[in-house]
């Protein structure tokens, strides 16, 4: 994808030794970065103005180029060297086995679904994504004799008479598991715990080959949600985190679409309700296809491809995984990630009137920004 110099190689990893180093005492901001750098593999110089403000953008430029000057002097070629800093990055952390094995699965889930228009890009994304893969496959060769924790192994043994079947649909039934299973063991999974995870899915009824992309997903979700209730969607993505934990920094945080869309989804049955039920009533669609909406527009923001599909079981695997990453960046930041009920007190009327709010619902349904707006005044 690039064609570096020796010098080039040896100048950019003098500079990423040091982030190299978490991976070893910072693991979850070491584990936050591969995201991040996976991300910025999809910003173009067209995209760079909306890729700037958000924080996988700020976090690379800041830490992982050693980039000081403000952000908003950001351009082509600034762009172009990060993305050598980050192609580099991921290529060095599989290289020395520094990723944990559901980090592997989540990073190749991104570069997999990156929204890349060249062919030869794409390509070479698929072959490091492949690479990647190749160190999960290593780490399953190395531990297939660890067996798994015996409250695990148990679950397992006995999970037929727990009914997920009847209890849940399809989506809600693969959260339900995965957020088990987080209870159960909350990090340092080896390979053998992850294929139990694996097979937790298969005895309950999922088929854990079949590929899902990211908009199936959110949009499957919300069908069961407007079917079985929000409150039982809540209860899977709340009960296993730190409840002030704020929405808003999962999604600017978290560098994986599937698992911010989650609280994208929570996000829009909650603080935005009014505006997509206004939405839904001047539109004349259902709640669901006007929360649907909001959602495709925000996997489109993060630069993933749509069409794009993966394994069930491994978007089970990133799900996981990013649980435990939220929660451990949050014992890394302290108290700045504790949420400030008073700056997230917005008017109805402040949040109908956003600009991209508007821009979204413009673009996607062909529909004029001032007859949306007026109507959201009226109500």
């Amino acid at each position: 994808m690039f064609d570096f110099s020796s010098s080039e190689i040896q100048t950019i990893d003098g500079v990423l030794e040091k982030k190299l180093a978490w991976a070893n005492n910072r693991t979850a901001l070491s584990e936050q970065m591969a995201l991040d750098a996976s991300r910025l593999l999809s910003c173009t110089e067209e995209r760079l103005a909306d890729c700037s403000g958000q924080g996988f953008f700020k976090r690379c430029w800041f830490t992982l180029s050693g980039k000081t000057g403000a952000i908003e002097r950001a351009n082509a070629s600034d762009l172009l060297e990060m993305q050598k800093y980050a192609w580099r990055y991921i290529n060095l952390l599989q290289e020395r086995d520094l990723l944990e094995a559901t980090s592997i699965i989540a990073v190749k889930n991104n570069l997999m679904t990156l929204a890349l228009s060249q062919d030869e890009i794409r390509n070479e994304v698929t072959r490091l994504a492949d690479r990647v893969y190749d160190r999960f496959v290593a780490l399953e060769d190395r531990v297939a004799n660890i067996e798994a924790s015996q409250r695990i192994h148990g679950w397992l043994l006995t999970i037929d008479s727990r009914e997920y079947d009847t209890r849940f649909p399809e989506n809600l039934r693969l959260l339900r598991v995965v957020c088990d299973f987080y209870s159960m063991k909350s990090d340092s999974w080896n390979v053998t715990e992850i294929k139990c995870l694996h097979k937790a899915l298969k005895e309950v009824g999922l088929d854990i080959k079949s590929n899902i992309g990211v908009s199936s997903f959110v949009d499957g979700l919300t069908d069961e949600i407007e079917q079985k209730g929000y409150d039982v969607f809540l209860t899977l993505i709340t009960n296993n985190l730190n409840t002030g934990v704020d929405d808003d920094f999962v999604t600017d945080c978290i560098s994986a679409p599937a698992f911010s869309s989650l609280y994208q989804i929570k996000k829009n049955y909650s603080s935005s309700s009014k505006i997509i039920k206004a939405l839904q009533k001047n539109l004349q669609i259902s709640h669901a296809e006007a929360i649907k909406i909001v959602l495709h527009d925000f996997i489109d923001e993060q630069g993933i491809d749509r069409s794009i599909k993966v394994p069930l079981r491994d978007l089970a695997t990133e799900i996981l995984f990013c649980f435990s990453l939220i929660q451990r960046l949050a014992v890394e930041h302290g108290d700045s990630l504790i949420q400030d009920d008073d700056h997230l007190e917005e008017s109805f009327v402040d949040r109908a009137l956003s600009s991209d709010f508007a821009k979204t619902v413009s673009a996607k349904l062909d529909l004029g920004r001032d007859s949306i707006l007026r109507h959201l005044k009226l109500k």
